[in-house]
């Protein structure tokens, strides 16, 4: 009974003990995962700075489209007259130079108008029209004055010499005025007031001397004399000054014809009817000379004849021939409308062809059409490049119309201090801001930055090589 009993105890120890180092356990694992698993945890879920370095590379920015391969120039032209065709020199496939004569129309009709001009203007320019011009200068400036000495005789001599130095003041003052003379503006506009004062004195002396003087008759009536004034009207008076006017007028313009006759040049402003005259017989030459150099056709650029529509003997059309020029051939590029900015004569290209994939041609925008292109349905900016010789060396290897892509490059910074896109931050009015790290802390710096693309930008001042900037945060876990 007393083994059984102790058997009893013993069994109940070891239960304790099992409860106890149970307790011991959960207790531990719970003070393991309080203290040491969740702080654990906490740091490894902290925000982790991403940093990138300041480093010296090349930039470029450029935009892409569709390239194609296009003739330097093409011209599809023909005469300028109608006719049939007489002579062709040249065949499809032909090299021609710039002003060869390639075709030539039947121009017996224009040959004859030419003759015809030429004769008429060789009689209005003859020795004998000169001589006829300057008798006739010589003729009017007689008339001029004797018309000149009947109005001196109706409004006394001293009236017609005012008003003269009067009208020759008033020429001198709109001169001047059109010079923007001031001292010779002052000059005529003295030499009108000495005028109008001279002529008012001079009408009074006419009419209380010189017309008594001048125009008193004596006349024998029933055997007595009778004395009477007949002065001129003013309807004579009128006439003559009419009549000096035209003649003056006249003799200026035979004056205007000796001068283009003699000079073979005629005078700005010239009239008359012998200078309309001679002005019509100088287009007559013109235009009969235009129409026979119509009836030859000659190549206006060099190249290679690609087309010829007509024959010996057919009347010609307007697009009688076509001429390519194929020694430079140039480059057509299509740009999205969103690149409108970013295309400008003078940028370089890098050009890439489908039949020759491997190889970069590369040259210059030399042209951008002010208007968009309607292509399938969208709008697209169209450009022309030219391409410099070493690619023009290679690219005789491509046929015309080829096609192929195009970079159009609108900056280019070589060996340059660039940082990424990501660690600039923008202060406005085109100033910027970066993060570097000092000991372990980011620090504001600003920053001057030039070029930009899409994943770097060109740094002018504020950064260095090597230094290291923040990009960004990111969460770990």
């Amino acid at each position: 009974m007393a083994a059984k009993a102790k058997k009893s105890k013993k069994k109940s120890l070891i239960i304790w003990l099992a409860i106890i180092f149970i307790i011991l356990l959960v207790g531990g694992g719970y003070t393991y995962y309080r203290l040491v698993y969740l702080p654990s945890q906490t740091v490894k879920e902290e925000q982790v700075v991403q940093t990138a370095t300041v480093r010296r590379d090349d930039l470029i920015l450029r935009v892409s489209g569709a390239a194609m391969l296009v003739a330097s120039d093409e011209r599809t032209f023909g005469f300028g007259a109608s006719g049939k065709i007489v002579s062709l020199n040249v065949a499809v496939g032909d090299e021609v130079e710039e002003g060869h004569l390639l075709a030539q129309l039947n121009n017996s009709g224009q040959t004859i108008a030419l003759q015809q001009a030429e004769r008429n203007l060789t009689e209005l320019t003859s020795p004998l029209a000169i001589a006829e011009a300057k008798q006739a200068v010589s003729n009017l400036k007689d008339t001029v004055k004797d018309v000149h000495d009947q109005l001196a005789y109706y409004i006394s001599p001293n009236v017609l010499y005012w008003e003269d130095f009067r009208d020759d003041a008033t020429a001198e003052l709109n001169a001047a005025k059109e010079a923007n003379d001031t001292a010779a503006i002052e000059a005529a506009e003295m030499n009108i007031e000495r005028a109008n004062s001279n002529l008012l004195n001079s009408w009074s002396v006419y009419e209380s001397e010189y017309v008594p003087d001048t125009f008193t008759v004596e006349e024998i009536v029933d055997r007595e004399t009778v004395t009477y004034i007949v002065e001129p009207t003013a309807e004579a008076i009128q006439d003559a000054r009419d009549t000096l006017y035209l003649a003056r007028q006249r003799l200026i313009e035979a004056q205007y014809l000796v001068t283009a006759l003699e000079e073979e040049v005629i005078p700005e402003g010239a009239t008359g009817s012998g200078i309309t005259q001679l002005v019509n017989a100088q287009i007559s030459l013109a235009s009969a000379q235009e129409n026979l150099e119509a009836t030859a056709l000659y190549a206006p650029i060099a190249g290679t004849v690609t087309s010829v529509s007509g024959r010996v003997g057919e009347t010609a059309g307007s697009n009688f021939m076509t001429i390519v020029n194929f020694s430079a051939p140039q480059v057509q590029v299509y740009l999205d409308v969103s690149d409108w900015e970013n295309v400008v004569v003078g940028y370089d290209v890098e050009v890439f062809f489908d039949a020759l994939p491997d190889m970069t041609f590369t040259g210059k925008i030399i042209q951008v059409d002010p208007l968009l292109v309607q292509s399938g349905g969208s709008l697209i900016v169209q450009a022309l490049a030219e391409l410099d010789e070493d690619s023009l060396a290679n690219i005789g290897k491509i046929p015309l119309s080829s096609e192929g892509s195009v970079d159009v490059i609108s900056g280019r910074a070589d060996k340059a201090i660039i940082t990424p896109v990501e660690s600039l931050h923008d202060l406005g009015n085109g100033k910027y801001a970066v993060f570097v790290m000092k000991d372990g802390i980011p620090t504001m710096q600003e920053v001057e930055i030039g070029l930009i693309d899409i994943y770097y930008a060109q740094v002018l001042s504020g950064l260095n090589i090597g230094d290291v900037v923040t990009t960004g945060i990111v969460e770990t876990k």
